[in-house]
């Protein structure tokens, strides 16, 4: 926070800027340091509510016309925010996705790079490496928009809910920006350990991005598309009706959507990538038990 503020202060844009915290019933110290601090606006959770609903509740809370998430291993850059204010005071674009960096390494946006070089302004729907550019919760900023409480309640269900909002506010037409200066630093602290106790099977991310290609009708790489065909799969454990009937039927229609949406080359790439997959996990198993 003290980073953010200073950055602020530096460039006289507190007019402009409005710095707003949730604390999610942490224990940490967070309100001693932010009641210390008289430029941000403070609320305090009585009991923590879980990441989506802060989330949400953060974005209710604001009243921008842009707003930027950041979460507490993040590090805002000021030349990334400057070069950020005059796209958006220039451009006035519906979202601006911007490089950031993980402990000094470029992060899977580095994308960017390449496509400030070949078309830095296009509309969202040509931008078929989107979802994966939307991965991190930090990586872009968007136009705010007021949604319905059905619309906040649907993007409470994802763990992946910064995905499913811009996927509600943007439509194909909406003007995107790639932002090649370095917007935000993540510091990961201490060394990073694989512990493969706490892995689970979880396609919610393969679920969103499949959104992303059904509303914009994106082309995914073969391994994206493998992964959001196999969440059509996983969904099919959420049915309530477990008739043999309506298992065949569901069935069939995720083989449909399959052979829908992902290309031949990646229906036969599938097994060749999970073999390979499963035999690294195994590895890793190994190393690290």
């Amino acid at each position: 926070m003290t980073n953010i503020l200073r950055i602020i202060k530096n460039n006289g844009l507190g007019d402009i800027i409005e710095v707003i915290v949730s604390n999610n019933a942490s224990i940490d110290g967070t309100e001693e340091v932010a009641l210390s601090l008289k430029e941000i606006v403070y609320y305090k959770q009585p009991a923590n509510i879980g990441g989506d609903a802060n989330f949400i509740f953060l974005l209710k809370k604001a009243s921008s016309k842009y707003s930027l998430l950041l979460s507490d291993d993040d590090i805002l850059s000021e030349d990334g925010l400057l070069a950020l204010l005059r796209t958006l005071e220039r451009y006035s674009p519906d979202i601006v996705i911007a490089k950031f960096i993980t402990n000094g390494h470029e992060s899977f946006n580095s994308k960017i790079t390449r496509m400030t070089q070949h078309k830095p302004t296009m509309a969202f729907g040509e931008v078929n490496c989107a979802p994966q550019m939307l991965y991190f919760i930090s990586g872009f900023v968007i136009k705010r928009e007021n949604l319905s409480e059905e619309e906040w309640l649907d993007i409470m269900q994802t763990n992946f809910r910064h995905m499913e909002y811009a996927l509600k506010v943007l439509s194909p037409t909406s003007m995107c920006m790639f932002q090649e200066e370095i917007l935000v630093e993540r510091i990961e602290k201490g060394p990073i350990k694989l512990n493969s106790n706490h892995w689970k099977f979880d396609l919610s991310g393969s679920r969103v991005t499949r959104k992303y290609q059904e509303k914009f009708n994106f082309n995914l790489s073969p391994v994206a598309e493998i992964s959001s065909c196999l969440s059509y799969f996983v969904m099919l454990k959420d049915i309530e009706d477990k008739s043999p009937i309506v298992v065949f039927r569901e069935t069939v229609l995720v083989i449909i959507n399959i052979f829908k949406y992902a290309s031949f080359k990646s229906i036969l790439y599938a097994p060749i990538y999970y073999f390979i997959k499963g035999i690294n996990m195994l590895v890793i198993k190994f190393l690290y038990k």
